[in-house]
């Protein structure tokens, strides 16, 4: 009786195992395309404007004042995530023609609140440099909260449009599970 108890335990775990690397495997698989998707939206909606908008691409000797507009969009990665998780997104949008800054920020170690005007002036500044008369914000996560609180105490005079990937604006449940973890 021992023995097959063992054995069915063994079996179960070699299951749960099995049916765990599936749901990872399912998980990324479900991650990757959210992701191309979310590059495709952000692109349209970035794109779309009741004025025809030239990108950094434009044709400097056109007479038209439209090709005199760079767009540029600042990167906000999410919690425990470096500006490096947003890098096929900046390639996207480089290969699009948009300006990039993207903004890495210590999102574990510091408040919203002292994080948000850094960061976001910060890529602010940096598309200011590179020449850009309109700035757009696309944020995964935390990065969302940090544009929301910044837009609440700084206005949004200076960016133009925010796509906002997956912010937690309820709260999440990972994080409040996770908040005694250094």
């Amino acid at each position: 009786m021992f023995y097959v108890d063992k054995i069915e335990k063994q079996d179960l775990l070699v299951r749960k195992k099995r049916s765990s690397n599936f749901i990872q495997s399912l998980s990324r698989l479900l991650v990757i395309s959210l992701l191309s998707l979310c590059l495709l939206a952000v692109a349209a909606f970035l794109l779309t404007d009741n004025v025809v908008l030239a990108n950094t691409k434009a044709d400097k000797n056109s007479n038209d004042k439209a090709s005199e507009y760079i767009q540029c969009v600042v990167l906000l990665h999410g919690l425990a995530r470096t500006s490096s998780s947003m890098s096929d997104m900046r390639q996207a949008l480089l290969e699009n023609g948009f300006a990039v800054a993207n903004i890495n920020y210590p999102s574990r170690t510091q408040t919203v609140q002292a994080l948000a005007a850094p960061a976001i002036e910060a890529g602010i500044m940096e598309c200011a440099e590179q020449g850009a008369v309109m700035v757009h914000l696309v944020t995964h996560s935390m990065g969302g909260i940090l544009a929301r609180y910044y837009l609440s105490i700084a206005g949004g005079e200076s960016i133009e449009k925010i796509v906002m990937l997956a912010p937690p604006n309820k709260g999440s449940e990972a994080v409040d599970a996770l908040r005694d973890v250094p």
